[in-house]
């Protein structure tokens, strides 16, 4: 009866050994996967390929991982154009308030510190995205700039017009 026993609980340990390194094959092959994307974007912002940077952001919104590198990495990158893809990253994502009240000050430091106008420009749209909180009237004021820049007019006004007329 020992013997019986000890055969069963051998067999069960090793399908949850089995079980966990699936797991884990699979949770590294998701990292690989983010590690492509972001690597993929990062040489866009770099060579300054925003069309295809821009086609990329929808496909990553929603995945929290991603603003965590955006917040964590790219916001403090030497690059200016990775910091701009961060705070891309940052307006697009997908997350709850009490999440992005985290990231609130790194953005407006950027925003207001940053040497790349689009790194500012974007800091201020994500601020925009999901709420400015006590930076409204700083948001604004980098809106009514970014509003005289070709590239990126359209998306200011629009965040204008929703901080103005919107919301208190």
């Amino acid at each position: 009866m020992e013997s019986l026993i000890f055969f069963i609980l051998n067999a069960v340990l090793e399908g949850l050994e089995l079980f966990f390194r699936n797991i884990i094959k699979f949770l590294n092959i998701l990292l690989y996967m983010m590690d492509d994307i972001i690597f993929q974007l990062v040489a866009d912002a770099k060579s300054e390929k925003w069309a295809s940077v821009d086609r990329q952001l929808p496909k990553i919104a929603r995945n929290k991982e991603y603003a965590k590198w955006a917040y964590n990495e790219a916001l403090i990158s030497r690059d200016g154009n990775v910091r701009d893809l961060g705070a891309s990253i940052l307006e697009k994502a997908v997350l709850k308030e009490n999440q992005f009240a985290l990231m609130r000050d790194r953005l407006y430091f950027r925003m207001m510190n940053d040497s790349n106008p689009f790194a500012r420009y974007r800091s201020a749209f994500a601020l925009a995205a999901h709420g400015p909180g006590k930076y409204k009237d700083s948001v604004l004021r980098v809106l009514y700039k970014a509003m005289r820049d070709k590239d990126v007019k359209g998306i200011a006004r629009r965040y204008v017009s929703e901080l103005e007329y919107h919301k208190n």
